[in-house]
C-alpha cells in the first residue's frame, strides 16, 4: 500500500469518527434543549459531503492517471518491437 492510499483511508476514518462524535453531541443538545440544531446539522452535512466528493475526485483522477501511464507504457513497448 502506498502512502497516498494510507493517508486517504486515514482521512476517511477521521471524517467518520468526527461525524459520529458530532451526532452524539447533537443528540445531547436535543435531549438538553428539546430543539434540533438544524443549521448546524445542515452545515456539517454539507462539509462532510464536500470532503467525500473531493476525495472521490482525487481518487478518480489518480486512477485515470495510472491507466494513462499503463497505456503509454504498453504503446512504448509495442513501438520497440
Amino acid at each position: 500500500m502506498n502512502k497516498i492510499s494510507i493517508f486517504s483511508k486515514f482521512i476517511v476514518l477521521l471524517i467518520l469518527a468526527l461525524t459520529t462524535l458530532f451526532v452524539i453531541e447533537v443528540i445531547d443538545i436535543f435531549v438538553m434543549t428539546g430543539k434540533e440544531p438544524i443549521a448546524l446539522i445542515g452545515m456539517v452535512t454539507a462539509i462532510v459531503t464536500g470532503e467525500f466528493s473531493l476525495l472521490y475526485l482525487i481518487y478518480t483522477q489518480r486512477k485515470r492517471t495510472e491507466r494513462e501511464e499503463i497505456r503509454q507504457t504498453k504503446r512504448g513497448s509495442h513501438d520497440i518491437l
